[in-house]
């Protein structure tokens, strides 16, 4: 998943505090974050963000913001992410990923290396193992690289997500497998729980929300086989993402029902991702 240009993700540890009624100015945001996180141009003054998990006192990790999902100048293009646009990729990038079934595995290890490099030199939020050729049940979720390229992802191996929230949110997303493209808005779960291995073989249970569970079904739907870009109704090129969020007209993430388009559209909660594509066989 490519990345906002001024982007802060906040782990489960952190939190947005109330600011004190003396420090809050006319249409100011009445957060403030702890630390010296980088934080995103917030749009929180509209009751939205609040809908889609953004709570008083709540523990969350998405700061909703003007800019794009997309890569920054500096990107490295030598990097090679596998493209929806190439005859040659599409069977990778449109089919179901296989479970790994050795870990540790030095292997493995250097594949992780690889995709993050990858994701880092693209300015990527997150990537999945088959955007690089490797059609393996593996998906990472980046720290902001113009913090610190050199800070290890979160990994993610042989993921199912076992619980989701009730409610959804519409997001406009783009991708490093589909540069250049028009963004689409799709939805998904306000937050997940993830049930996954960690490079060493240890299953681990991760509880997502925010930004950080908008990129992660983002990158299982990788896993699954395709794209945003397969189910979303409605696209936009950058441009007039920006000027339409800069006039007020669109929002990058809005509650939605589940009549929106989704982009875990046919899978099942609790399913690994091998019972999906037999199902997805059989029909």
């Amino acid at each position: 998943m490519s990345r906002p240009l001024i982007v802060r993700v906040l782990d489960s540890n952190r939190r947005l505090r109330p600011k004190r009624n003396h420090e809050i100015k006319e249409k100011q945001c009445p957060f403030e974050m702890q630390g010296t996180e980088l934080g995103l141009a917030g749009l929180c003054s509209d009751e939205n963000e609040q809908k889609a998990g953004l709570k008083v006192g709540s523990k969350i990790n998405l700061v909703v913001g003007l800019f794009l999902f997309t890569s920054v100048s500096w990107a490295n293009p030598l990097t090679d992410i596998y493209q929806f646009s190439n005859p040659a990729h599409q069977k990778i990038l449109n089919n179901p990923t296989k479970p790994v079934s050795k870990l540790p595995d030095k292997k493995i290890d250097e594949l992780i290396n690889t995709m993050h490099e990858a994701m880092v030199a693209n300015a990527g939020g997150g990537i999945s193992a088959n955007q690089i050729g490797q059609p393996l049940q593996i998906f990472l979720i980046g720290s902001p690289p113009m913090i610190s390229s050199r800070t290890p992802s979160d990994v993610f191996i042989n993921p199912r997500i076992t619980k989701v929230s009730e409610g959804r949110s519409c997001f406009w997303h783009g991708c490093l497998s589909y540069k250049g493209e028009k963004f689409g808005r799709v939805a998904s779960w306000n937050s997940v729980t993830i049930e996954a291995l960690n490079p060493q073989g240890t299953k681990f249970v991760r509880e997502l929300n925010g930004l950080d569970a908008i990129v992660a079904q983002h990158e299982f739907r990788h896993l699954l086989g395709g794209g945003y870009h397969d189910h979303a109704k409605e696209f936009n090129d950058e441009k007039s993402l920006m000027r339409l969020m800069l006039q007020g007209k669109l929002r990058m993430l809005e509650p939605c029902d589940n009549k929106a388009p989704f982009i875990l559209e046919g899978y099942s909660v609790g399913e690994t991702i091998e019972e999906y594509s037999r199902r997805k066989d059989e029909k």
